[in-house]
C-alpha cells in the first residue's frame, strides 16, 4: 500500500459521524469508546478513548478528574468535530505529499543524493506508519485543546496527564483489552517527567519461557518486560530530551538566546577533512565490525514523502519547474542544513535537505516530549544477518535443509526493492540481507556476505551431523551459534581495542575464559539508548580511510577504490563473480584506519552519496544536525552527567589539547553550546582506548545493558537457552579469522583481525587457525543439549470456572519433557469478557536466609488471577543466583543516577481483595546487580482481618509470608 493510501485509510477510520449509547462512537465499521467507569478492580478511574486504526490500536487515557476527561463526557460532539477537523488536517498532508511526488519534487530514490540517502537509511514501512499513527493523534489532540480553549502552556501541562497507547495488531478485533495496556500507578521517577498514570511497557505477547531460541524481533527475551529490547519500539534515555519547544522542534538556540551555528559551519571549522592521520597499530576491519554490529542493534528511521520517496527539504535541490509556486520551508518533517557562501567546497549550495527522525509516542506513553524509534531488535542476535521481524526472516530463507537463500557465485539474494545504484542494470542487482543498509558500501556487503556463507556452511555440516533433523531446527541452532559467534567476536577482540582495561573491567564486559556466567538480571533494559545510537557510537567515523584497497590472494595490490566509488555500487562484487569480496576482506586486514580524533576523510565530509550531477553531503554536519533533532542535551551536560569534569570555559576543557579549544571558541558562541558529538569525538583517547572519556562512558553503559540484559547471552549458564558447557568452549575457539578462512579464498590471516600483523600477531596458515568442533551438537552424543522444538499453543479455551487452557505439542513427537516445559497452559478468566493471566515468573532472587524467591504480576482486568503472586524455594547459602560481580563501579560514572537499592515504597492500595492490601516499590540498579528483598508486600484488611494491624510490617515487609504464599506446613 502506497503511503498516501495509508494515511487517507486511517483518516477514512477516523472520521466520525454519529454518536450512540451516550459511549459508543461508530463510523464505517470502526469506533471511538470512551468508558466513563473502570471496572471495580481499578483503583484509578479514568477516561479510555479506544480509536481503531489501520495499522494499529490506539488508546488515549485521562484521570476522570482532568479537564480533558471533563470536556469529552460532557461535549461528546466536540469530539467529533475535532476527528473531523484531525482528518482534513491528515487528508491535507498526504495529498500534499502526492503532489510533490508528481511534479518531481521529491524524487526517486537512487536518482539524487536526499534519494540515496533515504534509500540507505532504509525507513520502513512500518516506521512511517506509526509517524503516521502519531500524526493522527497529535492532530486529535490538538484540535480537543483548540475547542477547550487551551493555550499552548495549557495544552502543554494538560498532555502529561494524557497517556497514549499504539498496540499494534488486529484493529478490528485487538487481541487485548483496553484496560490491559493501561494502568494506574505511582508517578515515574525516569527522566520524562512525573505522570499520575503510567502504561504498561507490555503487551500480552505469547512468550514462551521455555523457548530455546530468540524470537526475530526481539521479543520475548525479557519475560518481565517482553517489549524492551525489540524491534519498532522507541529508543531509551539516559538523560531527558532538550527540544527547543519542550516536545518536538530541534534543539536550535544558544544559550545567548541566538541560533546555533550551522552544522555545515561545524564540521568544516572543527572536523576538516585532510590527509588521512592512520592508526598503524590496526586494521580497517575495525571499523567494518563497528559498522557491521551498528547494523545488528540500531537503526533510525528518517521521515520519508509519498511512497517513501525522499523529502526535499531545500529550495536550490527543487526542479526547475517547481520553483515559484512551491513552498518547502515550512515542511515539518524537514530540518535543513544551511551552508555559508563562503563554503570551501559546496559553492553556490544554501543548505542539505535533512528529513527528521520518525517521530512516536514515547516509552512512557506520552505523546510529549517526543521520541524516536529504532527499527531493529536491540540485542546482539545477528538481526542484521536473519532480520528483524519473522516476514524479514521468512523472506531469507530456503525453508530446505536450514539454509539461506544466495544467488550466483555463492553471494547475497537479489532484493527486488530498489536498494542500491545500478551501473548495468542489464547485469547488476541490488544485495537483499537482514537488514536494508547491506549496500550502503561494497565493504559491508562483503562482510553480510560472509556471515550468510557461514550460516549455510553451518547447517551444510549439522545436517551431516544430525541427518534426522528438520529445516527448522537446523535453521536455528545455526542462527544460534552466529549470534553467540558475533557477540564472542565484540566483547572478546572488538571492544577491548575501544574501550580503556579498567573501564571494561568496571562495566563487567570481560567474557569469561572458563566456565558459565548466571550475569542476567531482568531489571536491566537493554533497549539502545538515544545519544548512543545518535551520537556516542558514531565515533567510528572517524576511523574511516579514503580509499578501500583490493588485494590479490597474496595480499598484492590490484588497485584500490574510493570511498565515495562504493556507496551502492554493487557492480564492484557482481562483475568479478564473487571475488570482490575476497578483495575486499584482505584490504580490511592490511589497511590502516584513520585515527579517532575530530578529523574525518573527505569522502564522507564532502562526496557522501554522491549523485551522477556531483551533488553531495556531509556526514558529519549531519550527525551534528541528528543530536539536535533528537533534542541531545548538549556536551557540558553530559559530562556532568557521567561524572566528568565539564568545561567552564573555552580556555578550560578538560580532555582537550589548547588548540582544539581554541577551535570551538571560533564556531560556538559559549561552551554550553557545543553539540554533544562534536565536544565527545574531539576529547584525547582514554587510557589505552580510542575514544576518550566521555563516549567510553556512554558506551561501557550500553554495552553493559546488552550483556546483562540479554537472556540469551551465549555465555549464560542456563540450559534452556544457553549452550553446553563442551559447545561454549568451541565457541570461544572460534574467531573471525575462522570464520574468513572457512567462506572466502583466504589462506593465510592474522589472529586478531583488528590488529596489524606484528611479532604479537603474527600471518598465519588458515589451517593452523582453530575451529569449532560441531561434533559436540551430535544429538546424543557427549554435550549434546536438547534441541526439540514447541509447536505454537493452541487458542484459548472458553472460560469456564474463572479458568482458561491451551496446549502445544512438541515437534519430535515424543514423551512430555522431550521439548522442556509444560504442554499445557492455563489463566484466570471471567464472565465480564476481560481476561486476566499471571505474567511470565521473574528469576530467582539471591538466596537469603535459606530460602530463594521470585514474583510475578497479575495482568488484565477482572477476578484475581489464581494462585499466589511469590514463590520460595529452599536454598543453601550462595546458591542461587549471584548478583554480586554484575557492572560493578557502573554507578561511579552515572554520578546523578538514583542511588542503588530500593526505592521509597509506594502507598498501599485502596481496595482489599481476598483480605489483603498491597503495596510496591522499584529497584533502583538498572546498570548493577538487582536488589535483596521483596518488591512487594501485603497487609491483612477488611473486618474479618483487622486485629489492629494497619500500618504494621507484616511478615511479607520482612521478607516473605511462607504459610500464605508456599505450601510448607512444617514452616507454618
Amino acid at each position: 500500500m502506497v503511503a498516501a493510501q495509508l494515511v487517507l485509510a486511517v483518516v477514512q477510520l477516523l472520521t466520525l459521524t454519529g454518536l450512540t449509547s451516550g459511549q459508543v462512537f461508530r463510523a464505517n465499521g470502526a469506533q471511538v469508546n470512551f468508558i466513563r467507569r473502570p471496572p471495580s478492580s481499578q483503583r484509578v478511574q479514568m477516561l479510555v478513548l479506544q480509536i481503531q486504526q489501520t495499522t494499529t490500536v490506539t488508546y488515549i487515557a485521562s484521570p476522570m478528574t482532568s479537564a480533558f476527561s471533563q470536556f469529552i463526557i460532557n461535549n461528546p460532539r466536540g469530539l467529533i468535530f475535532a476527528s473531523q477537523r484531525a482528518n482534513q488536517r491528515m487528508q491535507d498532508l498526504a495529498l500534499q505529499n502526492v503532489r510533490f511526488k508528481r511534479i518531481g519534487l521529491d524524487g526517486k530514490r537512487s536518482e539524487s543524493t536526499p534519494g540515496r540517502h533515504t534509500m540507505f537509511i532504509g525507513t520502513k514501512p512500518a516506521s512511517m506508519a506509526l509517524q503516521d499513527d502519531k500524526n493522527l493523534i497529535d492532530f486529535l489532540l490538538e484540535e480537543i485543546f483548540r475547542a477547550m480553549g487551551f493555550t499552548r502552556d495549557q495544552a502543554a501541562a494538560a498532555m502529561r496527564d494524557i497517556i497514549v497507547y499504539n498496540k499494534q495488531g488486529n484493529a478490528v478485533n485487538p487481541s487485548a483489552p483496553v484496560f490491559a495496556t493501561v494502568t494506574p500507578a505511582p508517578p515515574p521517577s525516569g527522566p520524562q517527567g512525573n505522570n499520575p498514570l503510567t502504561c504498561q511497557d507490555s503487551v500480552q505477547t505469547r512468550c514462551d519461557r521455555f523457548a530455546r531460541f530468540r524470537t526475530p524481533d526481539g521479543t520475548c527475551n525479557n519475560l518481565q518486560h517482553d517489549l524492551w529490547g525489540s524491534s519498532f519500539i522507541p529508543m531509551r534515555r539516559f538523560m531527558a530530551p532538550e527540544y527547543g519547544d519542550g516536545i518536538s522542534a530541534p534543539r536550535s538556540r544558544s544559550v545567548f538566546g541566538q541560533d546555533l551555528p550551522s552544522a555545515r559551519l561545524i564540521s568544516v571549522g572543527m572536523h576538516p577533512s585532510g590527509p588521512d592521520g592512520e592508526n598503524s597499530q590496526l586494521t580497517h576491519m575495525l571499523m567494518q565490525w563497528g559498522q557491521f554490529l551498528d547494523h545488528d542493534i540500531t537503526s533510525t528511521p528518517i521521515q520519508t514523502a509519498a511512497d517513501g520517496s525522499a523529502l526535499t527539504c531545500c529550495e536550490d535541490e527543487q526542479p526547475a519547474g517547481s520553483r515559484g509556486f512551491v513552498d518547502v520551508s515550512n515542511r515539518t518533517a524537514c530540518f535543513p542544513i544551511p551552508i555559508l557562501p563562503n563554503d570551501p567546497f559546496f559553492v553556490g549550495r544554501r543548505c542539505f535537505s535533512f528529513p527528521r527522525s520518525v517521530q512516536v509516542t514515547n516509552a512512557n506513553c506520552q505523546q510529549s516530549p517526543v521520541e524516536q524509534l529504532n527499527q531493529i531488535s536491540a540485542y546482539i542476535d545477528a538481526s542484521m544477518v536473519y532480520g528483524s521481524t519473522e516476514e524479514e526472516q521468512r523472506q531469507l530463507r530456503e525453508f530446505r535443509g536450514g539454509r539461506l537463500k544466495i544467488s550466483g557465485n555463492d553471494l547475497l539474494p537479489k532484493d527486488d526493492e530498489e536498494t542500491c545504484v545500478l551501473n548495468n542494470p542489464a547485469r547488476d542487482y541490488c544485495f537483499k540481507a537482514g537488514d536494508t543498509r547491506v549496500n550502503e558500501q561494497m565493504g559491508l556487503s562483503s562482510m553480510h556476505t560472509v556471515w550468510m556463507r557461514q550460516h549455510n556452511r553451518l547447517v551444510k555440516q549439522l545436517s551431516q551431523i544430525n541427518p534426522q533433523w528438520g529445516d527448522e531446527r537446523l535453521f536455528q541452532v545455526a542462527r544460534k551459534i552466529v549470534g553467540a559467534l558475533i557477540q564472542r567476536i565484540t566483547y572478546g577482540d572488538f571492544l577491548p581495542i575501544i574501550l580503556d582495561r579498567g573501564r571494561m573491567n568496571r562495566f563487567g564486559l570481560d567474557l569469561l575464559r572458563r566456565g558459565m556466567s548466571n550475569s542476567y538480571n531482568p531489571n536491566v533494559d537493554a533497549s539502545v539508548r538515544n545519544v548512543f545510537a545518535t551520537a556516542a557510537y558514531r565515533f567510528g567515523h572517524s576511523l574511516i580511510r579514503t580509499t578501500l584497497s583490493q588485494l590479490t590472494h597474496n595480499y598484492e595490490s590490484q588497485g584500490w577504490w574510493r570511498l565515495e566509488q562504493s556507496f551502492g555500487n554493487t557492480s564492484q562484487i557482481l562483475e568479478s563473480r564473487g571475488i570482490g569480496v575476497d578483495m575486499y576482506m584482505r584490504g580490511f586486514l592490511r589497511d590502516p584506519p584513520n585515527a579517532v580524533d575530530r578529523f574525518f576523510t573527505g569522502e564522507i565530509q564532502n562526496h557522501l552519496f554522491q549523485d551522477g550531477t556531483g551533488n553531495s553531503v556531509d556526514l558529519i554536519a549531519f550527525n551534528i544536525q541528528r543530536g539536535r533533532d533528537h533534542g541531545l542535551p548538549a556536551y557540558n551536560s553530559w559530562r556532568r552527567f557521567c561524572g566528568l569534569r565539564a568545561a567552564s570555559s573555552f580556555n578550560n576543557m578538560p580532555d582537550h589539547d589548547r588548540f582544539t579549544s581554541q577551535r570551538f571558541s571560533q564556531v560556538y558562541r559559549h561552551v554550553d553550546d557545543i553539540d554533544v558529538f562534536s565536544g565527545g569525538i574531539s576529547e584525547r583517547a582514554e587510557g589505552g582506548g580510542l575514544v576518550g572519556p566521555l563516549f567510553a562512558c556512554i558506551l561501557s553503559q550500553q554495552f553493559s545493558n546488552l550483556k546483562f540484559g540479554d537472556r540469551f547471552w551465549f555465555e549464560t549458564s542456563d540450559q534452556n537457552t544457553g549452550f553446553t558447557p563442551d559447545q561454549l568452549d568451541q565457541i570461544r575457539k572460534h574467531s573471525l579469522p575462522r570464520v574468513l578462512c572457512d567462506v572466502t579464498a583466504i589462506t593465510r590471516i592474522q589472529p586478531n583481525p583488528f590488529r596489524q600483523v606484528s611479532l604479537g600477531n603474527p600471518l598465519m596458515n588458515c589451517q593452523d587457525v582453530p575451529e569449532m568442533n560441531l561434533m559436540l551438537w551430535q544429538e546424543g552424543g557427549r554435550g549434546f543439549l536438547s534441541t526439540a522444538l514447541w509447536g505454537e499453543w493452541s487458542n484459548w479455551s472458553q472460560c469456564k470456572d474463572g479458568v482458561q487452557s491451551r496446549v502445544r505439542s512438541c515437534s519430535q513427537g515424543g514423551r512430555q519433557g522431550v521439548c522442556g516445559g509444560p504442554g499445557q497452559d492455563t489463566r484466570g478468566c471471567n464472565d465480564l469478557g476481560w481476561t486476566v493471566q499471571w505474567s511470565q515468573w521473574s528469576m530467582w532472587f539471591e538466596c537469603q536466609q535459606g530460602f530463594q524467591r521470585r514474583t510475578r504480576v497479575c495482568q488484565g482486568l477482572g477476578n484475581p488471577c489464581p494462585g499466589s503472586p511469590e514463590d520460595i524455594r529452599i536454598c543453601r547459602g550462595g546458591q542461587g543466583r549471584n548478583t554480586r560481580n554484575l557492572a560493578r563501579g557502573t554507578r561511579g560514572a552515572f554520578s546523578n543516577l538514583p542511588p542503588p537499592g530500593w526505592a521509597e515504597w509506594a502507598p498501599w492500595s485502596r481496595d482489599c481483595q481476598q483480605g489483603k492490601q498491597w503495596r510496591r516499590r522499584t529497584c533502583n540498579s538498572d546498570g548493577g546487580g538487582g536488589c535483596v528483598g521483596p518488591s512487594s508486600a501485603s497487609r491483612p484488611c477488611g473486618n474479618a482481618n483487622d486485629n489492629g494491624n494497619r500500618g504494621r510490617r507484616s511478615e511479607s515487609d520482612n521478607g516473605f509470608n511462607l504459610c500464605d504464599y508456599f505450601s510448607m506446613p512444617a514452616l507454618c
